[in-house]
């Protein structure tokens, strides 16, 4: 990705200087770091495997995993540090998010060089540019939601596969269309993406209830934020009415304060909503395995996939 960040002087230096920031490259003074927080790079890692397994080169989707790889939600912090917006502002924040856009695209051109077909590549462009849209639906629903507290269990999942999932589905999808001229692997590989993406959103949302912030790099849980997710989606469907009216008047007037994130927390206790929610989990965890499955033959093989399944099964970040 470095290669990609042009080295500017004068005024732009802070802009680039921005991007290494947001990238975990450099501090706020933009003086490189010696041990980089760059987040997991799932996304791009996919990329890389997809291709790796279906015995491509991976050299040749470093491009592409460039491409795929804080304004909107207003978190104040991104993996440990403050966010963006927080420290220059929504203006230059956002002006920072197009330019990272732009690399995006310039990156992905590279592909150009590598031995693909032109067929291929229009499809890697076209699935590129789609998922960008698709996207902003996701980010539309998720700020719709934020401002009425009327998000429904079904706007929920259509939600997390627009904004989360169908990146993950397009990472395998580009990874499986750089090393082979199928169709039907990549379509495969874009579900096995879906059904993956979908489970690590709702394992989120797990942790942004019960995990440990000092380990998630989240400022504060999810329900003190009075974010409506899974977990308080599928209680809603399980309490009383008085304790429902409560419930959604408390997400409707955030921020939520300690005494009632303790009531909640008693609520998603005593009607098991951790072990409701993991079985969601498990259940789409299992469907990326069953679409990978049906993709190996003697030359493929799915071994790199397979394995970022069981570290994400198993994290806690």
């Amino acid at each position: 990705m470095k290669s990609y960040l042009p080295q500017k002087g004068g005024t732009l230096s802070s802009l680039y200087g921005m991007l290494q920031y947001h990238l975990g490259w450099s501090d706020q003074n933009f003086k490189l770091l010696d041990k980089k927080t760059t987040g997991k790079r799932l996304r791009s890692t996919i990329c890389l495997a997809a291709c790796e397994d279906l015995g491509g080169k991976f050299h040749n989707a470093l491009p592409a995993a460039a491409a795929i790889d804080d304004i909107e939600d207003r978190s104040f912090e991104r993996r440990h540090k403050p966010s963006l917006w927080h420290i220059w502002g929504d203006a230059l924040a956002i002006n920072a998010g197009d330019a990272l856009f732009s690399i995006a695209h310039l990156a992905l051109l590279d592909l150009y060089n590598c031995d693909i077909s032109l067929q291929n590549l229009n499809k890697i462009y076209y699935l590129f540019d789609k998922t960008c849209l698709t996207l902003c639906e996701g980010q539309h629903i998720d700020i719709a939601a934020e401002k009425n507290k009327d998000l429904l269990y079904n706007e929920y999942f259509e939600m997390i596969e627009k904004k989360t999932a169908t990146l993950i589905a397009t990472s395998a999808s580009i990874g499986s269309l750089i090393a082979k001229e199928d169709e039907n692997i990549a379509q495969s590989f874009y579900n096995f993406g879906l059904s993956l993406g979908i489970a690590f959103q709702i394992q989120d949302d797990i942790l942004g209830i019960w995990g440990d912030p000092k380990i998630t790099g989240k400022s504060t849980s999810d329900l003190y934020s009075g974010k409506l997710t899974l977990p308080s989606l599928i209680l809603l469907d399980k309490i009383d009415i008085k304790d429902k009216h409560r419930l959604l008047n408390l997400f409707r007037n955030h921020p939520i304060y300690e005494k009632n994130v303790n009531w909640i927390l008693n609520l998603l206790e005593n009607n098991n909503i951790a072990k409701l929610t993991n079985i969601e989990v498990e259940k789409y965890y299992l469907k990326a395995l069953e679409h990978l499955e049906s993709t190996k033959t003697s030359s493929n093989q799915t071994y790199y996939l397979e394995s970022i399944i069981e570290w994400l099964f198993s994290r806690q970040s």
